[in-house]
């Protein structure tokens, strides 16, 4: 997202934008500052660090203070505007507090939040601003496997790119979450349990829909709901929940010049987060694992694991294994799929693409549920594939996620 779009929702010039960002930042630091803030600037580093649901841009600031001359590359995290709203309910806040409560009280990596801010009248849009995590991220479009940073490193590095990402979720799961993150309790009243993951999904799912028929996505949810309480009784206890759970959410250190190692330096994206089944997380983990491979008809990379494999991980990780599966994969498909829906029509309101589009139809999230399930697969929609098929960035790093 460029910087333009990111903080366009409160009008005015780029030049406005940023210094009214200058002088937020400036009062925030006033009072932490030795001998007060002087010459404070701030300047936008990198116009596009990825974001579809939240925007997201990195920025410097440069100020003196007692001790001399400072600075500090941050990143902006921006509440959607309706234009760019993706989720019903979006809360930049929300999701601050998320962060801010496992850097405090866990061992998950994440980026160090430093503000946060609910006043909408100051960028237009609440907002919040973390540190930066420099490392690499495996890029999302077309494929892992195909673009970005996976295919420049070993077959080992593959490996454990991978099994760090999964040992990353398994902590994440161990999170004891009843006093710092309590918070995340559905506050509409859906149960922490598979129950209120369906429940959730459906008020999602129909709210994206507007009473419009989408056949297979609509016989996803009745397959979900009739199969609910059977998977409920199987569930296990509810964990934290990252929500959007997948390597693409990582930014990774290493490998280095001398060796193989590769460790996660933080877990990113965190806007989903909830308190439900850790069948959740896997199954997203596990559906986007094979979106990635085998359900867009490309061979993983030497080295990578696996699907069962990379379950199998997880399962050794946490100590126990994670029944139904199946149940949890399709309910990842059905949400992605719900996204792309709710995505085309955004680009339709905004002109971008013609209102007739079938990408909410044929992609590769209904082609997966309606092969999982037997029904007629649809043709993939050319916008769809125009969607996906986006040139890679110049660089094979990154310091902020590529969404799908």
């Amino acid at each position: 997202m460029s910087v333009g779009a990111g903080v366009d929702a409160g009008g005015g010039s780029s030049e406005c934008r940023r210094a009214a960002l200058e002088r937020w930042v400036a009062a925030r630091l006033e009072p932490v500052a030795l001998g007060g803030v002087r010459d404070l600037t701030v300047s936008f580093v990198d116009e596009r660090i990825g974001g579809q649901s939240n925007e997201t841009v990195l920025f410097g600031v440069r100020w003196s203070d007692a001790e001399g001359q400072r600075d500090a590359r941050l990143v902006l995290r921006l509440q959607p505007s309706a234009r760019t709203q993706i989720f019903e309910h979006p809360d930049a806040v929300r999701e601050s507090r998320v962060l801010d409560a496992l850097a405090r009280q866990s061992t998950v990596p994440v980026p160090r939040v430093w503000w946060a801010e609910a006043d909408p009248s100051i960028l237009g849009v609440p907002f919040f601003v973390m540190s930066e995590v420099v490392g690499r991220v495996p890029l999302a479009k077309p494929s892992v496997h195909t673009n970005g940073w996976l295919p420049t490193l070993t077959p080992l590095q593959r490996r454990r790119v991978s099994d760090t990402g999964i040992e990353a979720l398994a902590a994440i799961h161990r999170v004891d979450w009843r006093s710092p993150l309590a918070f995340l309790v559905d506050p509409l009243g859906a149960p922490p349990g598979v129950a209120g993951e369906l429940e959730r999904l459906t008020r999602y799912y129909r709210w994206v829909v507007d009473g419009r028929p989408y056949p297979v996505t609509d016989a996803a949810l009745a397959w979900l709901a009739e199969r609910a309480p059977a998977v409920a009784e199987r569930a296990g206890d509810p964990v934290l929940v990252w929500g959007d759970a997948r390597i693409g959410n990582v930014i990774y250190d290493g490998p280095g010049d001398a060796g193989d190692d590769v460790s996660v330096a933080a877990v990113i994206d965190w806007e989903l987060a909830t308190i439900g089944p850790a069948g959740v997380d896997l199954g997203h983990w596990s559906f986007m694992d094979a979106f990635h491979a085998e359900a867009a008809g490309i061979e993983r990379l030497d080295g990578y694991p696996s699907g069962e494999e990379v379950v199998a991980r997880y399962e050794s990780a946490v100590g126990r294994s994670l029944p139904d599966l199946d149940w949890f994969e399709i309910r990842s498909a059905l949400f992605m799929a719900a996204t792309i829906i709710r995505q085309a029509d955004l680009r339709i309101a905004r002109g971008e693409q013609r209102a007739d589009t079938d990408m909410g139809h044929g992609n590769l999230c209904t082609r997966y549920i309606a092969e999982r399930l037997g029904l007629a697969v649809p043709e993939l929609s050319q916008d769809w594939i125009a969607h996906r098929r986006v040139p890679a960035p110049s660089s094979p790093t990154a310091t902020v996620e590529e969404r799908l």
